[in-house]
């Protein structure tokens, strides 16, 4: 047999002696995927899903937009892809935060808003508070910021937003969209 040969067929042994510890090492367990076995790690999965957003139950407001939740990193971060009926567009994070014992969500518009909010579940509703920014305006542009998630029946999730210009004294509704799942 020729070097080449034996280089080759040595390579060849080597890899396939791999493969099946490489098959191995990759399936989910707990110490290889651990999101995908703590149960806090799926206190928002009701969120999960492509959906069509309007402003109530019966679906009778005009369409809102679309969104796009899904998982990434293992089941360790969501992310959120938003396109509003208009053309506005935004993209979130949310993860849970061990150091700090709750889900953090952080969201970036097209337009400059940035939202940083961090909560939990709460009788059945994640419930998620912190600030709003808005690059646009000098009045107020930081603000308190609360988003509340529940779903209200299969296939179903209210999102209702509200702001806070005077530390959390009185809060004026900012959002409410009824999300129907189109596909898991």
């Amino acid at each position: 047999m020729s070097f080449t040969k034996v280089f080759f067929a040595s390579i060849l042994g080597a890899l396939l002696s791999v493969a099946p510890a490489t098959a191995q090492s990759t399936s989910e367990t707990p110490t290889t995927h651990p999101c995908q076995f703590d149960t806090k790690m799926s206190h928002f999965d009701f969120w999960l899903g492509q959906w069509d957003v309007y402003g109530d139950l019966k679906k009778t407001t005009p369409l809102f937009g679309k969104n796009v939740i899904e998982k990434n990193q293992n089941g360790c971060l969501m992310t959120e892809h938003w396109t509003g009926a208009r053309g506005s567009t935004g993209t979130s994070m949310n993860y849970y935060d061990g150091t700090k014992k709750k889900w953090v969500q952080h969201w970036v518009s097209a337009t400059g808003t940035v939202i940083n909010i961090e909560g939990g579940l709460e009788n059945n509703s994640m419930v998620l508070t912190g600030e709003i920014f808005y690059i646009n305006t000098d009045e107020n542009p930081i603000r308190d910021f609360r988003g509340t998630w529940t779903p209200v029946k299969e296939g179903v999730v209210r999102q209702f937003f509200e702001e806070s210009i005077d530390n959390g004294k009185t809060w004026t509704p900012w959002f409410e969209g009824f999300y129907f799942r189109t596909a898991k």
